[in-house]
């Protein structure tokens, strides 16, 4: 049988905490959960594929086309199953690093993984444990076509949530916070490698450019790309963790604000836009939109900043002050792409 595949190699660019069903284990890289971050980004990349002026008849055409591409669990009427591929993970790194290895609980990297440390008189948290990073592939993900129903369209979607994955995306606990971050190594289509350039830091903001230049100018009603999407790349640094602990403590700072020579944590609407529980709203949450990731560039790190707006949340009329987060994004230590 003639069996279409994508393959893609990614590094593991910071530790990735991947929790199992006892939280305190580590669980070893899988299927689930990768299709899981594969979901999230295709959903990103294809909101402005949708047609019309209704975001409710939109989002139900996004959820016909993500089903019948992913798969669904069947519903009442029988309809549903699996998605027009299957995964195959092959893992590769066997190294592991505990929390405990990090920067103490002051630092800026143990700032952004809260909850993934313990800290001085903690009883309720301990030292996790993560894959660790490395400069050789991580993994490999074999994507297997159904080639007799799927199409082209769709086979061009896959291939660019991979790609996407590889360049701002990440995995595991704390992910959004620069966790886990991923970087993509190769990829090959039916054992063809497929052109992606990624030898300098202007590849880099090319890909990028060239995946989060579209959309509306309106922000989304989900995290999606848009034209409200904004982009930062820092300057560069000699290690990942270098590049994580100072993103962090940029991070950390932002969220505290100087006033009358006290310290005191930011409230409020400028509290909404790092994400927070809504526990007046039938508990429902809304994550963070600032994406951290760290990415390699030859021997050297760049720090990623994306910031995906959209409408916060259905149960909140008032959208949030987005101030602090471009005092964040307008820092001097990062450049538009």
């Amino acid at each position: 049988m003639n069996i279409k595949t994508l393959v893609a190699d990614y590094q593991i660019v910071t530790p990735m905490f991947l929790g199992s069903a006892k939280q305190e284990d580590l669980a070893r890289i899988n299927g689930a959960s990768f299709k899981g971050v594969m979901r999230f980004w295709w959903r990103a990349l294809n909101w402005h594929t949708t047609q019309g002026h209704d975001d409710n008849a939109r989002l139900k055409e996004l959820y016909a086309n993500e089903a019948a591409l992913f798969g669904k669990a069947k519903d009442k009427d029988n309809k549903g199953g699996q998605g027009l591929f299957l995964l195959k993970i092959k893992q590769h790194v066997n190294e592991t690093i505990s929390a405990v290895d990090f920067p103490k609980t002051d630092k800026g990297s143990a700032f952004l993984g809260y909850g993934l440390f313990r800290s001085d008189n903690d009883d309720k948290h301990v030292d996790k444990n993560a894959w660790n990073s490395s400069d050789e592939i991580g993994f490999s993900v074999t994507v297997i076509l159904k080639h007799k129903i799927i199409n082209e369209k769709q086979i061009e979607q896959l291939c660019n949530v991979l790609k996407v994955i590889g360049l701002c995306g990440g995995m595991g606990s704390r992910s959004r916070k620069g966790f886990g971050s991923l970087a993509l190594v190769h990829l090959s289509y039916q054992n063809k490698p497929v052109p992606f350039a990624k030898s300098s830091l202007q590849d880099y903001k090319d890909n990028l450019y060239e995946f989060l230049n579209q959309g509306e100018d309106r922000k989304p009603p989900y995290t999606a790309i848009s034209q409200q999407t904004q982009c930062r790349v820092s300057q560069t640094y000699t290690s990942a963790i270098v590049a994580h602990n100072e993103i962090g403590e940029m991070y950390k700072t932002l969220k505290k604000k100087i006033k009358d020579t006290q310290t005191t944590f930011v409230k409020g609407d400028d509290r909404q836009i790092f994400g927070l529980p809504l526990d007046d709203k039938d508990n429902k949450r809304r994550s963070s939109p600032l994406f951290i990731h760290i990415h390699p560039i030859q021997e050297q790190f760049v720090i990623l900043l994306l910031y995906i707006p959209a409408t916060f949340h259905p149960a909140i009329n008032k959208e949030p002050n987005e101030e602090p987060m471009f005092e964040l994004l307008d820092n001097e230590h990062f450049q538009g792409i």
